[in-house]
């Protein structure tokens, strides 16, 4: 649920490393929201879809903190009808603090990668 320049490391927002959990696949929550409120279901589960998000697989939302976007991509999900969802809580600062977990800044499996 974290920006593009987050995901990639450029923007470290305030942590000690850049990038993102390994494995980790970019969608910024911004994808999934309207004008007001949410987006479609429709256009959802086609942002969902393109990203490789379905709903047979386990999918751990998470942001800087984890109580934000990452709650945010939580509640999109329950609505579409996913059950298998939960929010690291601890989200980028907490695996970015724990040094011998690996950091990833490669753009692959971002948004703007696959959205190409």
């Amino acid at each position: 649920m974290r920006s593009f320049e987050e995901y990639v490391g450029v923007n470290p927002a305030g942590n000690p490393r850049g990038g993102h959990i390994p494995g980790a696949i970019s969608i910024e929550w911004l994808h999934l929201s309207g004008d007001a409120t949410v987006k479609s279901p429709k256009e959802m589960q086609r942002v969902l879809k393109e990203a490789g998000v379905t709903s047979d697989k386990e999918i751990v939302t998470y942001c800087n903190i984890g109580f934000g976007r990452s709650t945010y991509g939580l509640m999109v999900l329950k609505m579409l009808g996913y059950t298998n969802v939960r929010v690291y809580g601890g989200s980028f600062e907490d695996w970015s603090n724990t040094t011998e977990l690996q950091v990833a800044t490669t753009k692959i499996g971002s948004f703007k990668d696959w959205r190409q």
